[in-house]
């Protein structure tokens, strides 16, 4: 099982991707054999976070890529993807770690370049205000005399 790269951090809401490369011992291109699939989420102490099951029948080697969906009230930490695979009775399992990296950190950038485009926009306006206020002035002045 791999995850990819660009997939290593992981935000909340976002769909891990996993990809799992099965191969049938002594299996020939003829035959095909069925397997079950589990697939699962967990965090450290073992707590299921998201799960999905697949069967199918595949013959010597079978690559597969499947999502599954970190849900939005996931915990920013170190999460474990695992496979487990029942062929004929046996089980082999495998897993990796990745990370689920905090929304906000975003969320609070993006609201804190907006209150600053807001606050200078408020500046200009000011600015040009007073600026206008003052040419208006000094053409008075001019005049009257």
């Amino acid at each position: 099982m791999d995850i990819p790269p660009e997939q290593q951090k992981i935000k909340a809401g976002q769909s891990l991707l996993l990809e799992v490369v099965i191969r049938v011992p002594g299996g020939n291109i003829d035959q095909t054999s069925i397997v079950e699939l589990e697939y699962s989420i967990r965090d450290l102490d073992g707590n299921l976070i998201s799960s999905k099951e697949e069967s199918g029948a595949i013959a010597v080697k079978e690559s597969n890529v499947i999502s599954l969906l970190i849900p939005t009230n996931t915990m920013p930490g170190i999460y474990r993807a695992f496979v487990i695979v029942d062929y004929e009775g046996d089980l082999y399992e495998g897993s990796k770690t990745f990370e689920v990296i905090d929304n906000k950190s975003a969320l609070n950038l993006a609201v804190y370049i907006l209150a600053i485009l807001i606050l200078i926009v408020i500046l200009l306006i000011v600015f040009k205000k007073l600026k206008s206020k003052s040419s208006s002035r000094l053409i008075r002045r001019i005049f009257s005399k």
